[in-house]
């Protein structure tokens, strides 16, 4: 959405421009579904989960810009517009002992590394318990491949992107054999990366 403040045209940060859980194929949210208006700037103040494709320091020059001009153009009146403000200032982060993200689907649970350097989504097709293998065991395992391998959890980094990793998914096959996969933004994981054969 264009305003002009200060004489200059700025496009304040949208859900549909601007964040990475919006799904402009279905347009919908990955994590709220249909929103009221992707395309209104206030949707996008009032949502904790928001994902900025873009660098957060321009939203923040955006927003200096908005509050220090003295006549509120944008919202009907300066308090509604301070309600609104700090859901877009930017949340420290937990990660990896915390995910950044509500995670969409059902039955995930959050993982962090026993040595604390990252975390991700746990899910599993399998139903039987596992024992956790050795890095030995992963190594001369018949069906282990340097990215995927049989253990209930991740025993190497995923080193994905800041903006992926509360994204990322240890998915367990009915096999036991266990692989990254990424949260899309329609909600579903990424497809399998495992060979047929295995």
């Amino acid at each position: 959405m264009l305003y002009v403040i200060r004489n200059k045209k700025i496009n304040l940060p949208t859900c549909a421009s601007h964040c990475e859980l919006y799904d402009p194929i279905h347009q919908i949210c990955s994590i709220y579904g249909e929103t009221k208006d992707p395309n209104d700037p206030k949707t996008a103040l009032t949502c904790e989960n928001i994902l900025y494709k873009s660098d957060i320091s321009l939203y923040e020059r955006v927003v200096t810009e908005v509050v220090k001009q003295e006549e509120t153009d944008i919202w009907e009146t300066s308090d509604m517009f301070e309600q609104h403000l700090p859901a877009m200032k930017t949340r420290k982060s937990n990660y990896p002992f915390e995910p950044d993200i509500v995670c969409p689907i059902n039955g995930a649970y959050w993982y962090t590394s026993p040595c604390g350097t990252f975390g991700c989504w746990i899910m599993q097709e399998r139903r039987q318990l596992m024992r956790i293998p050795t890095i030995e065991e992963v190594k001369d395992g018949k069906d282990t491949f340097p990215n995927h391998y049989r253990s209930p959890i991740p025993l190497h980094n995923h080193a994905a992107h800041e903006f992926l990793r509360s994204y990322m998914v240890w998915y367990v096959h009915s096999n036991g054999i266990g692989e990254y996969r990424v949260i899309q933004g329609d909600g579903t994981l990424s497809p399998s990366l495992i060979p047929k054969s295995k």
